[in-house]
């Protein structure tokens, strides 16, 4: 496995899988996939059609292809999300990876809320792996990284070709803070995680909460509070977690998701990512700005 490790985020990495590729099709797995191609699709003029399908049934996947394998063929890219963000969609990887296998398509997968620790896309049968590494996977909020992996030696080379002629290499400091941080991935997810499963234990517990969800692995819990005031409120009144908008660092934060208008969520929707914090001081600060809410 290659990976090309760039200086920007996650959504260059999908513009470099469609673009190099003369993709007119893209299929995305959710509206959250579909915001992404949609903001890079302005650079891409070859791209014609985009369709999004359920996740979680390979009959959908099936049945979405509205256009032939044979127009597919070499000419298409399936993208996935998985989990996706900020809904935490699980697809499957393995089965989706096998029916686009059939029509010559190759796969892409955002792995960027699972890590390379959790999930591995290229063993699930993808083409490449796309991630921000500014999330959990560095985890100090302190720099903008990218990267994207390829088993293929030849798709592997066009990657290398592409970040280098655009210039998207990281510096020597950047490259030193991954560095860095790599060292306490493995403390630090399986810290956050287990914060994670006991948040989300106490809030389907409530019954202020419309619904929570955490897929099994990962530092980001999303839970409903239904409407854009209370959200708000409910973030003011938080003591310890930071508003703010990424996710997977050391320190909590939270944020009202459909504050910035593109992702097809509710209005109350909290995307919180758990840092790592005392759990119960993480607990305690929920439930504290819930009850201040209720």
């Amino acid at each position: 496995v290659t990976a090309a490790i760039y200086a920007t985020n996650a959504t260059d990495g999908v513009e470099y899988v469609l673009e190099h590729s003369d993709s007119r099709f893209a299929v995305v797995e959710n509206a959250e996939q579909l915001d992404k191609v949609l903001e890079v699709r302005k650079n891409l003029p070859l791209l014609e059609r985009i369709v999004v399908i359920d996740p979680k049934g390979l009959q959908g996947f099936a049945d979405a292809m509205v256009v032939s394998w044979a127009d597919f063929n070499e000419r298409g890219r399936v993208w996935l999300e998985s989990p996706s963000n900020p809904l935490l969609d699980v697809a499957d990887i393995s089965g989706l990876a096998a029916l686009a296998r059939e029509g010559g398509t190759l796969v892409a997968v955002d792995n960027t809320l699972a890590t390379p620790l959790r999930q591995r896309p290229l063993d699930l049968g993808a083409d490449y792996s796309i991630a921000s590494a500014a999330k959990q996977l560095t985890g100090h909020s302190d720099l903008v990284l990218g990267h994207v992996a390829a088993a293929d030696p030849e798709l592997a080379r066009a990657i290398r070709h592409w970040r280098t002629t655009t210039g998207a290499i990281p510096g020597p400091f950047e490259a030193w803070l991954a560095h860095r941080s790599l060292a306490t991935l493995g403390l630090r997810v399986e810290r956050q995680e287990r914060t994670a499963q006991a948040l989300t234990t106490m809030l389907t517990a409530r019954g202020d909460v419309e619904w929570a969800r955490w897929p099994g692995l990962g530092c980001v819990v999303s839970f409903d509070l239904v409407s854009a005031d209370r959200a708000s409120a409910f973030l003011a009144a938080c003591r310890m977690l930071a508003e703010a908008t990424s996710f997977g660092g050391v320190h909590s934060s939270a944020e009202r998701r459909a504050r910035w208008g593109g992702d097809a969520v509710s209005p109350g929707l909290i995307r919180l990512s758990v840092g790592c914090e005392d759990a119960q001081d993480v607990l305690a600060d929920v439930a504290q700005a819930l009850d201040a809410v209720a």
